[in-house]
């Protein structure tokens, strides 16, 4: 924080659709990047790890848990570059077992 400002990023990574490793790579690549540059909280257009046009592969057991894993591999792999206040929304997200429940049934 300077000057009572917080500097918050949306990051555009390049993606392929249902390439959820691919994907993850250049978020986890953004958010390494953001970090250099001060950033303490960095947005994600939604369905970045999968893309947003899987159509039917998101009922495909197969695309979710690779979204899934690669979630867990971003979080691992950022674990030291993140904010507090990132890290913090991460984890309660994660631990919303009720939207994995929902994602899944």
């Amino acid at each position: 924080m300077n000057n009572g400002f917080l500097k918050i990023a949306c990051g555009i990574p390049d993606i392929k659709v249902a390439d959820c490793e691919y994907n993850a790579k250049n978020i986890t690549d953004l958010i390494v990047k953001a970090e250099k540059e001060g950033v303490k909280i960095i947005s994600f257009p939604e369905l970045s790890i999968t893309g947003a046009t899987c159509g039917d592969l998101f009922f495909q057991r197969t695309l979710i848990d690779s979204a899934r894993e690669n979630l867990l591999k971003i979080a691992k792999e950022t674990e030291t570059t993140i904010s507090e206040i990132t890290r913090n929304l991460l984890d309660k997200f994660l631990k919303e077992k009720e939207v994995i429940k929902i994602v899944l049934k």
